[in-house]
Order: structure tokens, then sequence, then C-alpha cells
């Protein structure tokens, strides 16, 4: 009978040992997770079209067909004596403003588009920001759940080898009243009669 007792005993005491380790595990899982939670940092993403540059090829090709245009019509307007100068010039004029108007357009539109362009890539980035630091918060929170359940799971586990070994004890002793399953406190408190 002291054999029975003493296995049971080192049985509990074992029990005991690792419900301690397991406790010991979550508290330490938790303690990391919760360190690295406070350390987490957000990824640095680059937007693509921010260093990207207006062209201006196609405006420098317009100006110089401008100036070519509005030399040859100074030319002809020279060969056709002082009246016609004097009569074209506001033409000249009036067509030269238009060219520069066409000009400063093609490259506010280029403008217009490479902001849009701009601003969707920083919406693109931010999501994915978001997206991945609230992966990274979840991931950690889930290790810290995790934590809490082993810790708990090791309590209870102490408290039932920990019973174990107290009913082990009175089993030895003669008390057959501990842990007998027919009474309502030996039953978890439900009051059920086998």
């Amino acid at each position: 009978m002291a054999a029975l007792t003493t296995g049971a005993i080192i049985a509990g005491s074992a029990g005991l040992l690792g419900s301690g380790l397991q406790i010991a595990k979550g508290i330490g899982d938790k303690r990391r997770a919760k360190n690295d939670l406070r350390n987490l940092e957000v990824p640095e993403l680059n937007n693509a079209f921010e260093d990207i540059q207006l062209s201006t090829i196609g405006s420098d090709i317009m100006r110089e067909e401008n100036q070519r245009t509005t030399a040859n019509a100074v030319d002809a307007l020279q060969s056709g004596g002082v009246r016609s100068v004097m009569g074209g010039i506001p033409q000249l004029v009036g067509m030269n403003n238009l060219a520069n108007r066409e000009t400063r357009n093609y490259l506010d539109q280029q403008a217009i588009r490479r902001d849009y362009a701009i601003a969707g890539d920083k919406t693109r980035i931010q999501g994915m920001k978001e997206n991945r630091y609230m992966g990274d918060v979840q991931g950690l929170n889930n290790i810290i759940q995790q934590s809490d359940q082993n810790m708990w799971s090791g309590i209870r586990g102490v408290v039932g080898s920990a019973g174990y070994i107290g009913r082990s004890i009175d089993a030895a002793n003669g008390d057959s009243t501990v842990g007998d399953q027919n009474t309502s406190y030996g039953n978890y408190g439900y009051g059920f009669i086998n």
C-alpha cells in the first residue's frame, strides 16, 4: 500500500512539475509577445510615382515648332511690306499665345496624371502598411491569448495534481470519503448522484 501511495505521490509530483513548467512557459511567451507588440515597427514603403519628373520633350518640340512657324510668318510678313507687318502682327501674337496655352495645357495634364498616380499609390501603400501591421498585431495577440491558455491549463494541472496527491494520501490513510463520487462535492459541486 505504501508503494502505491509513493507511486501516486511521484506521479502527482510529476504532474505538478509539468504543470508548473507549462505555467512558466505561458507567462514567458506572453511577456515576449507583449514586448514584441510594444516594439512592433510599421514597415516603410515608398511611393513609386513621387520621383517621376514631368516630360518636357513634347513641350520642347511644341515650342520649337511654334518658333519656326513664327519665324516663317514674320519672314512672310516682312516680304509683304509695312502694311503686311502691321496687319499681321496681331494675328501672329494670337497664334503665339495659342501655342503657349497648348504647351502649358500639355504640361498641366502630365502634372495632373502624375499627382493622381502618386495619390493612388499612397492609398495603396497605406493599405498595405495597415494590413501588414494589423496582421502582425493579430499574430502577437494570438500568441498572448495562447500563452494565457497555457498558463491557465498549467494552473488547472497544478490543482488537479495536488488533488490527486491529496486523494492518494487520504486513500492510504483509510479515509474513503474524500473524493467519493456519490457526494455532491465529489462531483464538482453539481449534486449528481451516480
